[in-house]
């Protein structure tokens, strides 16, 4: 017998096994909170076009006497706008589905790739809300969230400034959970951060990123040099104009979303209005609505995405923001989230049929959305297609929210 084998010929056949892994996917706890009110809004009798306006909390203030002073009745309200269309298409030929099981694979797989897509960029969309909606900021993106008495504090500061007295919700970074816990250990023995005082903690892998301009980057103190008002309501401050940029004519030097809190001294100690018009300890802080580049004089105008009162039954402050006055703006930073009283909405109405092809509306339990699912052929162009696909909208009440800044030096730290 030869010590070598024969030169035999055989053939290979290959195979391909199905997909044995869990799906990679994000855990969506925004989309599982979300205020679902609006969802079909549509149907609302009166209500047309793709936005929905509604109220928030009215703010009256009461005299102290009983000679009436008639208040003024101010609606104030705020919209969610249905503008995010997601799809995702798949087309296939006949020979694909008749030789290569296409239609199978499409059905088993391409369905749950398609959801977890899908939900990802909802939660994206909720999670973006909380940098542009808030004003009500903890941390400063420089100074390392890793413990429970800071999350503690957090809230402590939006209860001082208002409190449904139900459970919160608090949304932070994944990357943040091991130190915080690691800080616990002595008093609290479960490895999971779960509900404490009060409020329900959620981990999330999609918190919105927000780069700081340039003075957040520099870590900038700006001095008050005006304000501009509403033209229809004097009252209320819409822009701040700045002094001492850290560059002149520097186009990057302040971003939507950017958070500015104002600096307290003995001169100029200035909080918030809480609930029932009384002083808060908080001081005031507000967000950047848009991005502003500094003039050649190193000035900026800050226009506000929550406007400034100081008097009158809207007032939010408790004195006038005058010359002098300084703010210190907050680094890049994560943003998290804390909510109470249900303000994060979601609204993803139904979408028609799809006549004359097949469909059908699909709610998936694993990623909380809900999608429409179509499919059919194109007569004579060797063409089918299926297709998941939805429409969003997505709001959230600044007033019952507050921003949690992580550095985004945590991630890696």
């Amino acid at each position: 017998m030869s010590s070598t084998p024969n030169d035999n010929v055989f053939i290979n056949v290959q195979t391909y096994q199905p997909y044995a892994c869990a799906y990679l996917r994000h855990s969506n706890p925004m989309i599982y909170d979300a205020n679902r009110k609006f969802d079909n809004f549509q149907d609302f009798t009166g209500n047309l076009g793709n936005t929905v306006m509604f109220q928030k909390q009215l703010l009256l203030k009461p005299t102290k006497s009983l000679v009436y002073n008639w208040e003024q009745t101010v609606q104030r309200t705020i919209s969610l706008t249905v503008d995010l269309p997601l799809s995702v298409p798949l087309q296939y030929s006949a020979e694909q589905l008749v030789f290569n099981d296409a239609e199978a694979f499409m059905k088993e797989y391409g369905g749950k790739s398609a959801m977890n897509g899908i939900s990802a960029e909802v939660e994206t969309s909720l999670a973006a809300r909380a940098e542009t909606e808030t004003f009500l900021h903890y941390g400063n993106g420089r100074t390392e969230i890793n413990s429970y008495v800071q999350l503690s504090s957090a809230l402590r500061k939006m209860r001082n400034y208002g409190n449904t007295m139900g459970n919160a919700k608090c949304y932070i970074p994944d990357f943040s959970v091991d130190k915080i816990l690691n800080s616990g250990m002595n008093q609290y023995t479960p490895w999971d951060l779960g509900s404490f005082a009060m409020c329900d903690w959620r981990i999330s892998s999609l918190l919105k990123k927000h780069i700081a301009g340039s003075e957040g980057q520099a870590n900038s103190t700006l001095t008050v040099v005006s304000v501009t008002t509403d033209s229809a309501d004097p009252t209320r401050i819409v822009a701040i104009t700045f002094s001492g940029t850290s560059a002149a004519s520097d186009p990057d030097s302040v971003k939507a979303g950017d958070k500015f809190t104002f600096n307290l001294s003995a001169d100029t100690y200035m909080t918030i209005l809480g609930s029932g018009g009384k002083a808060s300890a908080s001081t005031v802080q507000f967000s950047a609505a848009a991005d502003a580049e500094s003039t050649g004089s190193s000035q900026v105008t800050v226009t506000l995405n929550n406007p400034l009162i100081a008097s009158g039954n809207q007032q939010n402050i408790t004195k006038q923001i005058a010359a002098g006055m300084t703010v210190s703006v907050a680094d890049s930073h994560y943003v998290g989230l804390i909510t109470q009283g249900d303000p994060l909405f979601l609204a993803m109405p139904r979408l028609p049929n799809t006549d004359p092809y097949k469909m059908k509306q699909d709610y998936d339990m694993d990623s909380g959305i809900s999608v429409r699912f179509s499919y059919g052929s194109l007569y004579g162009q060797n063409l089918y297609g299926y297709a998941f696909d939805c429409i969003v909208g997505t709001q959230l009440n600044g007033e019952n929210a507050m921003a949690i800044l992580f550095p985004l030096s945590s991630f890696d730290a």
